[in-house]
């Protein structure tokens, strides 16, 4: 059985993917991950995977690149002749889903792994690619042969409301999982200071600013804390920071800015708090890769961020773009070391129970031999 693992971000497959893809492998799937170029994939084939790339630009809506884009995946896909493409995020279920049907390929498994941009700003360019998503997404992705995995239910029930799927057709599965034993809890940490961690790209959307803004009134009510910044700038999004914005967060005396790490386990120990104040996820996975560490997590109230943290069991929610409401859980956690030791602990022990890759693999792989 061939699957292709069609991804819009080899960084991502490393970081996000490789358990189904490792776990495929071991069940007799020969696997090959598509991508667009990138030093991450001589990583890939290091790790004994087939890697391909083709030319895909996250937010391009240039017809001719697009064109280019189609042909090359055509192509791929007529020689390959898989048994399986599964495609995650937008661009590539759109692309994936329209040739594999062209070429009458037998399966196609979609991921929402969140609706992203294209769906949550109001920008003309959200604004394209909503109606381009709309008037073609329910003609194409409507068939008995394509199934959709859901993060979260929100996620779903707003598909199948655009008529892109049928309640039949898909599945939530909570991602594909990390692995509990690579990232464990570290020493207890002595210091008076509490390290609140920041673990993701630096975009609006994920609300950094509503952070900063939140942590600067932290700061001049004299608590003692650093915030850790551990991501990277997306040019490729436009809800990415502009680099002086970036340059103004790090000057800030209470930040310490790690840049991106690729080694997150070693990370999370050394903080004492996760925060991402997010205007929508699918699932974040540095919340359940902090969780999985024994750190309490602020979050938003939003799809997939709720699916991680239930509030005052493992951590603490508030509302979007509620900076006051964020300050003050932030506060109670740099206040209350053993507040925070009790929510971490229960979120270990839900990541063990609901988040362990062992568990969310097979439901995957489950998916490819129950398609038509």
């Amino acid at each position: 059985m061939k699957l292709v693992l069609f991804i819009n971000s080899a960084e991502l497959f490393l970081t996000h993917r490789q358990h189904l893809a490792r776990q495929a492998q071991r069940e007799g799937y020969q696997v090959t991950i598509l991508c667009p170029p990138s030093p991450a994939v001589e990583k890939i084939r290091a790790g004994g995977f087939a890697c391909a790339t083709l030319p895909l630009q996250r937010q391009s809506l240039n017809p001719l690149n697009e064109l280019r884009t189609l042909g090359h995946l055509y192509q791929f896909l007529r020689s390959e002749q898989p048994d399986v493409v599964h495609c995650f995020t937008l661009k590539p279920m759109l692309y994936g889903t329209a040739v594999a049907r062209a070429l009458g390929l037998p399966r196609v498994v979609n991921s929402v792994t969140g609706l992203g941009f294209s769906f949550t700003a109001s920008t003309w360019r959200a604004r394209v690619a909503r109606a381009i998503l709309h008037s073609i997404g329910r003609r194409i992705f409507r068939h008995p042969r394509i199934q959709f995995i859901f993060q979260n239910p929100e996620d779903r029930d707003f598909c199948i409301q655009q008529n892109w799927t049928t309640t039949e057709a898909c599945r939530v599965i909570p991602g594909t999982g990390i692995n509990p034993h690579q990232f464990q809890p570290g020493k207890p940490r002595e210091s008076e200071i509490c390290r609140i961690l920041f673990a993701g790209r630096f975009l609006s959307s994920k609300g950094l600013p509503d952070l900063i803004q939140a942590c600067d009134g932290l700061f001049a009510r004299n608590l003692k804390f650093t915030l850790v910044l551990c991501g990277r700038l997306d040019p490729g999004n436009p809800c990415t920071l502009t680099r002086q914005h970036l340059r103004e967060i790090i000057d800030r005396p209470y930040v310490e800015y790690l840049g991106y790490c690729e080694e997150m386990e070693k990370v999370y120990p050394t903080c004492d708090v996760a925060c991402l104040p997010s205007t929508r996820e699918g699932l974040p996975l540095s919340l359940i890769e902090a969780a999985s560490c024994e750190l309490p997590v602020v979050t938003t109230d939003v799809p997939g961020c709720r699916q991680v943290v239930i509030s005052k069991v493992n951590g603490l929610l508030v509302k979007v773009h509620d900076v006051a409401a964020l300050q003050t859980s932030l506060a109670q956690l740099i206040v209350n070391p053993p507040l925070r030791k009790h929510l971490g602990i229960q979120g270990r022990e839900r990541v063990l129970r609901e988040f362990d890759f062992q568990k969310t693999v097979p439901q995957c792989l489950e998916t490819y031999r129950d398609a038509p």
